[in-house]
C-alpha cells in the first residue's frame, strides 16, 4: 500500500511501497512495442508466442532494503539479445508529487548463462497522455549488491511532443535492460536469465 500523511518528526513519504507482505499491486508491463524488444510481452494474451521462459514477478520474503523488515520484489527475466528490457510498473490516481524526488532501491540478485551487461531506470509517466520521464541508467554489474535509483521530478525533460506533468502523476516503474551490444565484437547475448530484487520505492 501507500502512506501519506504523518505527524512529528520526518515527513511521511508521499508515496511508499516496501514489498513486506505483497507485490502490492505492481507487475509486469504487457506492452508490445514496435521492436518487439519488451520481454514482458511473453505474458500478453495477444503475443502469439509460446515463452519458453516467461518472466515473473513475486514477493520475496526473505530479503530486502533495508533488510529489516523483510520483503521486497523478485523480478526473473531470461533475455535473448542486447536492446531488450522488462518493465515492472504500479498505477496511482493523478498523485501530486511536484517538488519530490521518487527513490529506489534495485539488486542483479543472479545472472545465469552469463554477464548480465545492462542496467535499471526508475520511470515515472504523468497525465492521461502517460508522459514519460525517467532517471539515468544505473549499472548493475555486481551480483548481490543494492543500487539507489534517484529521480528528480522538477528536472525532467519532457519527450518530443509531450507534456510531464509532476503534478500528475499516473504510473511508477522500474526498467531493467540489457543494453546495446558491445563495439568490440561480441554480438550476441543469451540465453541469459537474470533475477533482479526491488525494494522501498518512496517519493520523498
Amino acid at each position: 500500500g501507500t502512506s501519506a500523511g504523518g505527524s512529528g518528526g520526518a515527513a511521511a513519504p508521499a508515496l511508499s511501497y516496501t514489498f513486506d507482505s505483497s507485490i502490492q499491486g505492481w507487475a509486469i508491463n504487457t506492452y508490445h512495442d514496435l521492436n518487439s524488444t519488451n520481454i514482458g510481452f511473453d505474458l500478453a494474451p495477444d503475443a502469439g508466442i509460446d515463452a519458453a521462459m516467461p518472466p515473473t514477478l513475486t514477493q520475496d520474503a526473505t530479503a530486502g532494503n533495508p533488510a529489516t523488515p523483510p520483503g521486497c520484489l523478485k523480478l526473473t527475466a531470461t533475455y535473448t539479445g542486447y536492446n531488450q528490457y522488462i518493465d515492472v510498473k504500479v498505477g496511482v490516481s493523478n498523485l501530486n508529487l511536484m517538488g519530490k524526488k521518487v527513490h529506489a532501491q534495485v539488486q542483479l540478485a543472479s545472472a545465469t548463462g552469463g554477464t548480465f551487461p545492462g542496467g535499471a531506470i526508475l520511470e515515472t509517466d504523468t497525465t492521461a497522455a502517460y508522459s514519460y520521464g525517467g532517471s539515468g541508467g544505473v549499472q548493475l554489474g555486481t551480483v548481490g549488491t543494492w543500487f539507489p535509483l534517484t529521480l528528480d521530478l522538477a528536472t525532467v525533460t519532457p519527450q518530443s511532443g509531450q507534456t510531464y506533468d509532476p503534478t500528475m502523476v499516473v504510473q511508477i516503474g522500474i526498467q531493467f535492460y540489457s543494453g546495446s551490444a558491445p563495439t568490440d565484437g561480441g554480438t550476441t547475448l543469451g540465453p541469459l536469465e537474470a533475477t533482479f530484487l526491488i525494494d522501498t520505492v518512496q517519493a520523498l
